[in-house]
């Protein structure tokens, strides 16, 4: 049987990488008559070992710094009737339409095929960069790779097949962490030196824009991005002319100086006059711009335009096809990472200079019927009620679309008028809303009013139940909390129900009604009964004995222990209740200031000197500014101010806790500045 499809294969010394890209490989190379070339530039004999597990036909290269001498050795040795190449830090997801390709026949009515190459940005994988890879030719005897880098199969052949199926590709991750490491530095040389040698080539240009674009170089990225293009316009290479006006446009957003970053951009609008899908991208880039700079007019103008433009291109698809690219396309322009954020962007801008055409008309562009894509935007949504209410509502409530966040702003409107459909709209809300950030809001509701929460208990797991009541009970004030009675509001049969309620109103009664002495210990008493009430339905017997306690969760073990201290201060243990207690506040962080207040009630029974107690406290303050610091560098800023601000009027004028309440404002405003979601 003839070899269909030779897979090339470039591994260096990367161990980790190397045996999940070869595993990836195995449908194909199964389904597949193949064979399978490892062209090893390495010196790991770890390396070497793996790949000889899966195949006997290795290639030994000298690295010579050039990337297509390293493929033809590998393209030299190949028998098969196609070619496709891989590196080692790549692995497939799938190759199945791959195999299909091949199986069918389908692969005789192309010349070449492109799949998708996945450019993780960082190693949490959630940042990534989608481009089409040319890495399938059919084998002719001129077929072979150029470029010393970022090297190229040449001739690119037609027909090409575009497969869906990508790879993983974490090469460049390393660039996020430290700039000046991993690829960059080892491609910058070599492309310098090419630019020498071949000062017209304009792949290079682009790839040099690139590297400098990570390493976040701007000066010298917007240097070789105008020295491209220039060439490029000399050559009339219209295709990578937009590349430069796009990247060019890219460069200037991604500095600080975003005044300059704007004016530039409408300088390429103006003088330039790109054709429509590098006008697409320039418009999406200002939009976030405007609305950073808080030129809201702008910002409307931005959008319309850009949405007016779409519309033209979905009107006109040979435009999409004519002036698309690997990097710039239909796919990229409405990849929904970037769609929807210019669309949420553009209804803010409206609302704050009180365009209610335009707000309604953005808004509607959005995907309300799939929540998945747009449940991340209700609390923003939820901040334009800041100063524009009436608006807000007028908007949100004309538009009959089904949907959660709407149907929630229906029940709020009939709650706020009390009207006689707040029942009718309420039940529809419990049947239809899933989303914890709007059923929180939802039970708020109920509680203010007084209404039953027990048809939401029906349909709500406790995890969801627990945190929606949590949220709800801590926005509610506390004159109205103290009216509300769970045995009330919820029907027999939702004891654990009724539990955590009662677990969260007297923590919020015990941490922020003025208790003193005798009351504070009876509600301290009363909030950890109501704590280990809970979790002993939860919970066997078994996680309560010994170090099975360390399974529990944080309240739960903090209860635990604030129990076991107030017994032995009951019995005249005193100084067994301190320890007790400044183990319960690294349990529980938050807790601070009701264990700090517990502390001086032990304090006074024991007679000891309030400067002995302020010692102790100082000490257990030390003990909880470290926690805080780590709540600050995980961005939990409420949590920190919150334990911050039970510190700060025991000691007032101490400079570690001024600093730390210093840098969550400079954390905040920070984030603040940063006011338009990022399109790109």
């Amino acid at each position: 049987m003839n070899i269909q499809l030779t897979i090339s294969l470039l591994a260096s010394n990367r161990t980790g990488s190397l045996e999940r890209c070869l595993e990836s490989l195995g449908e194909l190379r199964s389904r597949i008559p193949s064979e399978l070339i490892v062209v090893f530039t390495g010196t790991d004999k770890k390396v070497r070992s793996i790949a000889e597990k899966y195949t006997d036909h290795i290639v030994d290269f000298t690295w010579c710094d050039d990337f297509s001498a390293a493929r033809n050795a590998g393209l030299k040795e190949a028998m098969g009737e196609w070619f496709l190449f891989i590196d080692d830090d790549e692995w497939f997801e799938s190759t199945e339409q791959i195999c299909t390709f091949f199986q069918s026949g389908e692969y005789k009515k192309y010349a070449s095929a492109c799949y998708t190459v996945r450019n993780y940005k960082d190693w949490s994988g959630t940042g990534y960069q989608n481009s089409w890879a040319h890495r399938l030719s059919r084998i002719v005897p001129d077929l072979h790779f150029e470029n010393p880098i970022h090297e190229e199969l040449t001739p690119m052949m037609l027909p090409c097949k575009f497969f869906q199926e990508y790879v993983h590709h974490y090469g460049y991750a390393e660039s996020e962490v430290k700039k000046e490491d991993g690829k960059t530095s080892r491609n910058l040389p070599l492309l310098l030196r090419d630019i020498q040698e071949r000062p017209r080539y304009l792949k290079n240009y682009m790839q040099i824009v690139k590297e400098y674009f990570v390493r976040e170089e701007w000066a010298a990225a917007e240097a070789y991005c105008m020295q491209g293009k220039k060439i490029a316009e000399e050559e009339k290479e219209k295709e990578v002319c937009r590349w430069f006006q796009i990247k060019m446009a890219q460069i200037l957003y991604s500095q600080k100086d975003k005044e300059r970053a704007a004016a530039g951009i409408e300088r390429i609008l103006r003088d330039e006059k790109p054709c429509e899908i590098v006008r697409l991208e320039l418009y999406n880039l200002l939009l976030c711009i405007y609305t950073e700079l808080e030129r809201y007019e702008e910002a409307v103008k931005a959008g319309s335009d850009f949405e007016e433009l779409l519309t033209k291109m979905d009107r006109n698809p040979q435009l999409w096809k004519k002036q698309g690219s690997s990097e710039f396309s239909e796919e990229t322009i409405k990849d929904e990472n970037r769609l929807y954020p210019g669309r949420v962007n553009s209804a803010q801008a409206a609302f704050q200079v009180g365009n209610k055409e335009k707000a309604e008309y953005f808004l509607r562009l959005l995907p309300w019927e799939e929540e998945y894509q747009i449940e991340n935007y209700y609390p923003e949504f939820d901040k334009w009620k800041n100063g524009q209410e009436e608006l807000f509502r007028e908007v949100m409530l004309k538009m009959e679309i089904d949907s959660s966040y709407l149907l929630l702003q229906k029940i709020l409107e009939a709650d706020r008028v009390n009207s006689p459909e707040f029942e009718k709209l309420f039940q529809k809300g419990t049947e239809k809303i899933r989303n914890i950030y709007l059923q929180a809001q939802m039970i708020e509701t109920a509680l203010l009013r007084g209404a039953s929460l027990s048809e939401i208990a029906a349909v709500t797991t406790l995890d969801v139940w627990k945190a929606c009541i949590t949220k709800a009970v801590g926005k509610i004030p506390l004159g109205n909390i103290k009216k509300i009675v769970p045995n009330e509001v919820l029907k027999e049969g939702y004891s654990i129900q009724k539990l955590w309620m009662e677990k969260v109103i007297k923590e919020k009664l015990l941490r922020q009604e003025q208790l003193v002495k005798k009351e504070f210990e009876e509600a301290l008493e009363d909030y950890c009964k109501a704590i280990l009430t809970f979790y002993k339905l939860c919970y066997q017997d078994i996680f309560f004995e010994g170090a099975n306690q360390y399974l529990l969760p944080a309240d739960c073990r903090f209860a635990i222990i604030v129990t076991d201290a107030m017994e032995k201060s009951g019995k005249g243990g005193y100084a067994a209740a301190v320890h007790l207690l400044r183990e319960a506040v690294q349990i529980c962080p938050e807790n601070t200031g009701i264990v700090w207040e517990m502390v001086q009630i032990v304090k006074r029974k024991a007679k000891i000197p309030e400067a002995s107690s302020q010692e102790e406290f100082r000490r257990l303050a030390f003990q909880m500014k470290t926690a805080v610091q780590g709540m600050i560098d995980q961005r939990q800023y409420a949590e920190a101010e919150q334990i911050i601000s039970q510190l700060l009027p025991l000691l007032p004028e101490d400079p570690g806790l001024l600093k730390l309440r210093e840098r969550i404002f400079v954390e905040r405003a920070e984030q603040c500045s940063g006011k338009g979601r990022k399109g790109n």
